[in-house]
Order: structure tokens, then sequence, then C-alpha cells
């Protein structure tokens, strides 16, 4: 099935939020095609498939075995046949009347490559948390260096997966997803997409991103995912390369500080040996002062935005 978009949901034993999904994208009369990967599912997600398949613009696939999550996302992306790529978590929905927005936006920036919009947090039972924060009014290009300078400083972020659009075409430019993290490689796959295309964030919240103690990214190691964000980090600043600046270091290490800090308040809910094995193997990084004023920054627009303690009482990584 040609069309302009396709939104590929890979899931696995999401079928109590996958339901819900797959209704917020399909309550839209448009053309478009939507790719569902059972990665091996055991709930009740393969009782799911007979329902909505019943709509022709619904395809469904189901892998025997479970694959790394990078693989099947991959895989989802690879099944696609329209130009334009959204992959939408299984757990996430769209919100009313954006998908109309979300086919006037890949027209709209047909010169880019990668589009990213904004996104309204919901707890397990879908009711709404908290907004994100918008960088502004209008429609922000970025490109290269200025977009990692401004990933790196936490502005205008390109975040969450089920918050970006990209060109089937650049995903294949960057590799896809790849296997060299588990924690950030959606993160590192943004990286490098604005690193190599053009890019544009629209200041519109057009979908549902859902925060909840069983995701993905909540279960994994909080040492894991600090290490990861700063290998990642690193490999931001060597993308930057010799136009690095301190401000940028210092942004940097703050932002490590206070992702220190979230992971420490999820963990003491959800797992208080994790928390433990965090801090005996990170307690330095708080005391390096390089980092401070990025982590005041940081701490200083969440508390004032007041989506702090919306973030470290979700019990979510991503």
């Amino acid at each position: 099935m040609k069309t302009e978009l396709t939104f590929c949901i890979p899931a696995y034993n999401y079928g109590h939020y996958l339901e819900q999904c797959l209704r917020s994208v399909l309550q839209s009369g448009k053309e478009f095609e939507v790719v569902v990967l059972d990665n091996g599912s055991s709930d009740g997600t393969q009782g799911l498939r007979a329902i909505f398949e019943a709509d022709s613009r619904v395809t469904w696939f189901r892998n025997e075995e479970t694959i790394p999550i990078q693989e099947n996302w991959n895989k989802a992306v690879s099944l696609a046949s329209s130009d334009w790529v959204k992959l939408l978590q299984a757990d996430d929905f769209i919100l009313p009347s954006a998908v109309e927005r979300l086919l006037e936006l890949i027209r709209i920036y047909a010169s880019k490559d990668f589009i990213g919009h904004y996104a309204s947090f919901v707890n397990a039972e879908g009711k709404i948390t908290r907004d994100q924060q918008m960088h502004g009014l209008l429609p922000l290009s970025l490109s290269g260096k200025e977009a990692l300078r401004a990933k790196l400083r936490q502005l205008y972020r390109f975040k969450e997966p089920s918050s970006n659009l990209f060109r089937k075409s650049a995903w294949q430019t960057v590799g896809g997803y790849g296997r060299d993290r588990r924690f950030t490689f959606d993160v590192s796959f943004n990286v490098r997409l604005m690193s190599a295309v053009s890019s544009v964030l629209v200041p519109e919240r057009l979908v549902a991103v859902r925060r909840h103690g069983a995701s993905d990214g909540a279960k994994l190691p909080a040492n894991l995912a600090l290490r990861e964000l700063i290998t990642l980090t690193d490999d931001i600043m060597d993308r930057i390369g010799p136009g690095i600046t301190l401000a940028d270091r210092s942004s940097a290490i703050g932002w490590t500080q206070f992702r220190m800090l979230e992971l420490l308040a999820q963990k003491f809910r959800l797992n208080k040996r994790d928390a433990g094995c965090l801090i005996a193997g990170y307690y330095t990084l708080p005391l390096n002062v390089l980092g401070w004023p990025g982590l005041f920054k940081l701490i200083y627009r969440r508390v004032t935005y007041g989506d702090l303690q919306g973030k470290l009482t979700q019990g979510h990584g991503s």
C-alpha cells in the first residue's frame, strides 16, 4: 500500500495499550499505512490482529521468536512502503486530529528529512500529567552542528521516538537504529539523523507519551542508563568537533548530572538496590563543578515549568 506516511508500531507485550494506540491513528479517515510488528508477544497482543486487520490500512506482522528491540524497530521501518515514517511506540497514542496535521507537515516541509514535534505525557491510565515545554511559537529549522549543539544543551529537543517523523531514505542513510546502545539507542539515532540531514522542530503537541513503571526503559539498570548517556554526550561532542566550547562541555556534564538525579529518584521508588549501585559507581559525577551551571539551568527550567516533580515520580526511563 503506497501512501505518503506509514505509522510503524513495534509491539511487545503491550496488548493492553496497543488497542488505544491503534484506534487513535485509525480514527482519522485519511489514507495512510499502518504497520504493526508483534515481537513474539505472549500476552493478548495477537488477539487484536483480526480486529484491526479488518481496516485495509493495517498490515500486521509477527516475529515467531522475540528479537532485540533495535532489530524489531528496524524491521518495522523496513516494512514501510511510504516515503515518510512515524515510529509510534505501542504504549503511546496520537492526540485528536493530529493525524491530519502530520500529513500536512510532511507536505509543508517537503524539503526536510526529519520533523520533530512535542508531546503530552500521560500516566499508565492514559491521564495527562503534563505537557512538554515548547521552544517558542514558530517552527525552527536546524542542521548539522547547530542541531547537535542544541541537543547537547537540551534545547529544541528531538526527544521521544513517537514525537518524530523521518524519511525512510534518511533512516537508511544513517544505518537505522544501532545495536551499540540499549538505553539510548533511540536518542543516538536522532543524533545521527540531526548530524546528517536537515531537520525542523514544530511547536505543536501531537502525541501522548505514556510514562509507566513497566516500560522498557524503566526496567533497565540505572548504571547502564547513565553510562550510555555519558558515552552519548561524548559522541555528540566528537561530532561537533573543533567547534566545541567550554559551555558545551558544561552542558554535557550538567545533562548527565541531571539524569543521574532523575534516575536515582526513579530507582529509589522501583529498585533501591539499583539506586545504590548507581551511587556507588558514579558518586563523583555530581562533584564535577564544571557541570553545575548546566545542571542548575536544567533544574530551574524544569521547576519553573512545573515538570520536575512529574518526571521524578513517573518511574520511566527514556
